[in-house]
């Protein structure tokens, strides 16, 4: 005999593979309370599917967890798991807005917003406080709410539960629903959460032993009306020799962290006048320094990508290792071939830059060489492009 509390879940329709999962992560930089680990719980879930070898599984991040940033990955993407972690309490999940600042959303609101862009995901994971507990004045849980709104399989929490708890948690239920030969999401939480209690238990680190014994397993609920819930459609490939870790291959689709400065330096590249480019109005360029093989050329790279999401027909022109102002003014022109796109404003990116800054560089230039000492072009008519002299004949 089997008991099942009632649950207003529709059944599950199932997406065509590969596995796909959406993640937004809210980490306001301000009004939001304690930093959740970004990073942290980003790279466990993608080294956990990367790890499972049965699906060509898709890991897809929503750069900045606002509500319209999560419908617009719905729609994109069509995943079959949207992971959302953020803070929350009853009735409330506390996403961010535009300027990076905390905003609290109703699940009407939510339901709202993310229906109106695409079908519903077959799977929702709420990484957040208090997701299933009920809210007198919304007459229901977060959670119980979209069960009962349309997603068929609602993952929540009955109580609060650590980052640390979170973040082992959902990556082994997405570890085990992309290894599964018929991904079944109740055999993943009920494996996930007795294989991480176990974990945490013999773990020789104090700080998980400590977690393993809050018994944080026990606060995990997961809201639908079947008891298989299989996000897969029959017939999904299964002989893809490896995991991907994102749906494409974009370099700066890679890149994680660095929140602030993909929310603050985008909008001075751009020079759209938003409240983004306040750090340093007056700046022609960033200069990004540090040893070799920190992330350098990865952040520039992302910070690029963000800075044309904010100035549609931003163009940019990228050299790399020794310049000279020839160069720079060839390559510049050399992107402008359309009236359209003369009238548009320039981003240089000079990377590896400090080839230009060795011991005795005039050697390997010129004569009457030039090298730009501002790297952004903000103006067509280059008024902003500085040039020294660094060798004459």
């Amino acid at each position: 005999m089997h008991f099942y509390r009632h649950s207003g879940a529709p059944s599950v329709r199932p997406l065509p593979g590969p596995l796909r999962i959406l993640i937004a992560i809210a980490s306001p930089l301000t009004g939001g309370g304690q930093l959740l680990d970004y990073e942290r719980e980003l790279r466990a879930v993608i080294e956990a599917v990367g790890q499972a070898r049965t699906y060509d599984a898709q890991v897809k991040e929503v750069r900045f967890a606002t509500i319209g940033a999560i419908a617009a990955g719905l729609r994109d993407h069509l995943p079959h798991v949207l992971h959302v972690h953020a803070h929350g309490s009853p009735g409330l999940l506390h996403l961010e807005d535009d300027a990076g600042d905390a905003v609290a959303v109703t699940s009407s609101v939510f339901l709202q917003a993310c229906a109106a862009e695409a079908p519903l995901p077959p799977i929702i994971s709420l990484a957040s406080c208090q997701g299933d507990v009920f809210s007198e004045p919304f007459g229901s849980s977060f959670a119980s709410a979209l069960s009962s709104g349309g997603v068929p399989a609602v993952v929540a929490t009955q109580g609060t539960l650590s980052d640390r708890f979170s973040t082992h948690f959902f990556a082994q239920v997405y570890a085990e629903l992309a290894k599964a030969s018929h991904p079944d999401l109740v055999a993943a939480i009920a494996v996930a959460r007795r294989s991480v209690q176990e974990t945490l238990q013999a773990a020789t680190n104090p700080v998980d032993r400590v977690v393993a014994g809050l018994d944080e397993w026990s606060v995990v609920s997961l809201l639908c009306g079947e008891p298989v819930v299989a996000p897969l459609s029959e017939g999904a490939s299964t002989t893809a020799p490896g995991s991907r870790v994102y749906g494409t291959d974009q370099t700066n689709d890679r890149f994680v962290g660095r929140r602030w400065e993909l929310r603050k330096i985008p909008g001075l590249l751009a020079g759209d006048g938003s409240d983004e480019a306040d750090i340093a109005p007056a700046a022609n360029g960033i200069l990004l320094y540090g040893l070799g093989g920190l992330g350098k050329s990865a952040l520039a790279a992302a910070l690029v990508d963000r800075a044309t999401e904010l100035r549609a027909g931003l163009r940019t022109v990228i050299l790399s290792g020794c310049v000279d102002s020839g160069s720079v003014i060839t390559a510049v022109a050399g992107a402008g071939q359309t009236e359209s796109a003369n009238r548009a404003p320039t981003l240089l990116i000079l990377d590896d830059f400090d080839e230009n800054l060795r011991s005795d560089p005039l050697d390997t230039l010129p004569d009457g060489t030039s090298v730009p000492l501002l790297w952004r072009i903000a103006d067509p008519s280059l008024d902003d492009l500085l040039v020294q002299p660094r060798k004459s004949s």
